[in-house]
């Protein structure tokens, strides 16, 4: 299942914000918490587009235990964004 373009804008922007707050493999979120980090009017769409894209098998984001989610790999993640034309969070 492929994602729409705002759905995959909205994606690589959810990839962006999870990859900084380290968000990845045994560190998981519920889709509420991901979706505070985004703007009030943003939420819902957030949430939505976290649901696509753990039904996507090309997105590096999975479903956890008790509807948590997490991105599988930092590699994974920075690959997505660089062959969408993104570039990955800077490290500090």
């Amino acid at each position: 299942m492929a994602l729409s373009p705002d759905e995959q804008d909205m994606a690589l922007r959810i990839i962006k914000r999870m990859l900084s707050k380290g968000v990845v493999n045994t560190h998981h979120k519920q889709p509420q918490t991901i979706a505070g980090w985004f703007a009030t009017h943003e939420r819902g769409e957030v949430k939505q587009t976290i649901d696509v894209m753990a039904s996507d098998p090309d997105v590096p984001l999975r479903k956890k235990g008790r509807g948590t989610v997490t991105l599988t790999a930092v590699a994974a993640a920075k690959s997505y964004l660089e062959n969408h034309g993104e570039d990955p969070p800077r490290s500090w």
